[in-house]
């Protein structure tokens, strides 16, 4: 426990592993799952840390050890957006420990490294049919793997969206996930995105023999069990070391949204279809796509179309 039989919090007492236990208890009480989950998994980099530099509890925490801390986040292999994401779920996890008595506040307004530039990478139109091509095979699992690259074009949905899909998503072509923020978005899927999907299920169906309710989650793992986000990243990580081309759920998001707005797709369409809140969101993806227009029109050309003959 934090405290004491007096209710009194004993600060050099508090290891910081254990407040770190406790916050995420907290959580998971007042955010959502996924929240919580992804909390855990980033505030194990700054226990870690903390063990490696003998830090062990939550007096030893002054604004200098913050300060080393984040300039070791600078200086690690991880992507500029991973760094990010650890600053601010460890700087809201000692923002909390401020406000609960625990340690003195030694968090300020500017400390976490600013995000970086978007810096999207769609892919071309021979990229995706190469990428749709590697999944021909007629095994349940590679009719997965072919449905979820289709629906991650298709809807633009994010790896953590994708997960949120159940089966009768599938036969009503409307989908309902919880993004970022808790808000609640809507998704339309079109006829071949839920052909794939059906093939997907027919064939998994009939290999496993397990028939699957409406309600079940859609992304079936090899062993039948849920698909995690690890294992979409597995499957995109295998596909890109087969490939030789980096291919990963963001990057089919963004290939969605440049896509739709290099075939003439308002910027509020694009909006309203990936649940981005305002136009700002877009600026990035709308510079690329005046450029794929261009490739995307010698890509598509009926010219191109005769010299395939």
């Amino acid at each position: 426990m934090l405290s004491d039989s007096n209710g009194s919090i004993p600060h050099a007492g508090v290891a910081i592993q254990e407040a770190a236990a406790e916050y995420l208890l907290h959580l998971h009480a007042v955010r959502n799952a996924q929240t919580a989950q992804q909390a855990h998994y980033l505030m194990q980099h700054f226990v870690r840390y903390c063990h490696a530099h003998n830090l062990h509890t939550l007096e030893q925490l002054s604004r200098r050890e913050w300060l080393r801390f984040l300039h070791a986040l600078r200086q690690s292999d991880f992507a500029e957006w991973t760094v990010r994401g650890i600053a601010s779920v460890v700087g809201r996890f000692l923002k909390w420990c401020a406000e609960e008595g625990l340690m003195a506040s030694i968090v300020r307004p500017g400390d976490l490294p600013k995000p970086p530039a978007p810096n999207p990478q769609p892919m071309s139109v021979e990229q995706i049919q190469r990428v749709l091509q590697a999944f021909q095979g007629n095994s349940w699992v590679d009719k997965r793997n072919r449905a979820l690259v289709v629906c991650a074009l298709d809807t633009g949905l994010r790896r953590a969206e994708l997960l949120q899909m159940t089966v009768e998503h599938a036969h009503t072509g409307v989908v309902v996930v919880r993004q970022k923020g808790n808000r609640f978005h809507s998704v339309y899927l079109t006829g071949e995105t839920q052909q794939a999907i059906r093939a997907y299920l027919r064939a998994f169906t009939f290999s496993t023999g397990t028939r699957l309710n409406p309600n079940d989650l859609l992304w079936r793992s090899v062993g039948g069990g849920v698909m995690t986000g690890n294992a979409v990243r597995c499957v995109f990580r295998r596909l890109s070391d087969a490939l030789g081309e980096r291919v990963y759920a963001h990057r089919l998001r963004a290939t969605s949204i440049t896509l739709r707005l290099a075939l003439g797709a308002s910027t509020e369409v694009v909006r309203d279809a990936v649940g981005h809140t305002d136009d700002r969101s877009l600026r990035h993806y709308a510079k690329l796509a005046e450029t794929d227009r261009a490739r995307l029109l010698r890509e598509t050309s009926p010219l191109r179309a005769l010299r395939r003959r």
